[in-house]
């Protein structure tokens, strides 16, 4: 936790979870007149309903997670990604960004940007040292290996170079499917995406439509 606000919601979270658990321990159906009716428990629960009710409610939680999970992901833009590269997978979090109109000026792909601390376990050890190299500029453009990417761009202001590289899959989770972006370009970011550390990576909108 990085911030009095990050302590804050968790707990206010924390706290909203004791309250309903509580309740949901007190809560007892009874059949009444009108059908189903809420009564206060008289008497101590017995270990084995409160082991039960403890059940059910620790179940629920998972549901209320993705519910919320979901809720979020329309709200903000956010989205569970999945990265493979031979057999290696990274997992995390992607934001849309319907701004981000960067391609690769030779093929016209769309480039998705990605910290490189997020993609590098990935990596093999020797790609690793070659790829961090090329981030210093401490290689040639002539001792590059093919399977690094020079990508032009252009921003407000700034021109440059961003260094990318193929990945066999690039899984994007959308409510009830999965769009799997196969031999997806990614640009290699070397500082934070996000303050919070809210997602790893930023996605172009073709690589999720």
């Amino acid at each position: 936790i990085t911030n009095k606000k990050e302590k804050r919601k968790i707990f206010l979270i924390y706290h909203f979870a004791a309250i309903l658990f509580a309740g949901f321990l007190n809560f007892n159906p009874a059949i009444g007149e009108f059908g189903m009716e809420m009564k206060k428990s008289e008497n101590t629960l017995s270990v084995w309903e409160l082991f039960g009710k403890s059940l059910v409610f620790l179940g629920s939680i998972p549901v209320i997670n993705v519910f919320f999970r979901q809720k979020k992901i329309a709200e903000t833009g956010y989205y569970s990604i999945e990265l493979e590269r031979k057999g290696q997978i990274q997992q995390g979090i992607g934001l849309l960004d319907t701004g981000n109109g960067l391609r690769n000026v030779f093929t016209n792909e769309p480039v998705v940007l990605a910290e490189y601390d997020f993609i590098k376990s990935i990596l093999s050890e020797q790609e690793q040292g070659q790829v961090e190299r090329v981030l210093r500029w401490e290689m040639g453009a002539q001792d590059i290996d093919e399977k690094l990417v020079c990508i032009p761009y252009h921003s407000i202001g700034k021109d440059g170079i961003l260094f990318g590289i193929y990945i066999d899959h690039l899984r994007i989770y959308q409510e009830d499917k999965i769009k799997d972006n196969a031999h997806a370009l990614i640009g290699l970011y070397t500082e934070k995406l996000s303050a919070k550390e809210e997602y790893q990576v930023i996605l172009h909108v073709d690589c999720v439509e």
